[in-house]
């Protein structure tokens, strides 16, 4: 790749919230991987996105998973 197309990219990446950021890390990562998402094992899945969220990030996404998928509502059902 040329190092002007680089630059551009890291350039536009850096102007994204990082939300976004994560989705094209996340597609970038997918690519070079030379695998599709359709009849990927759990396994798999997990190798393509190892590394790719920050341990404060995951801490905050499993609090807030115990948080909301503890809870029970006896009348919802």
């Amino acid at each position: 790749m040329k190092p002007a197309m680089t630059e551009q990219i890291i350039r536009d990446v850096e102007a994204l919230p990082e939300d976004k950021q994560w989705q094209v890390a996340v597609f970038i990562k997918s690519l070079s991987a030379g695998v599709g998402f359709q009849g990927m094992t759990g396994k798999e899945a997990v190798r393509l996105f190892a590394g790719l969220i920050d341990e404060k990030s995951a801490r905050e996404m499993e609090a807030a998973i115990a948080e909301g998928c503890e809870a029970i509502d006896a009348e919802g059902w």
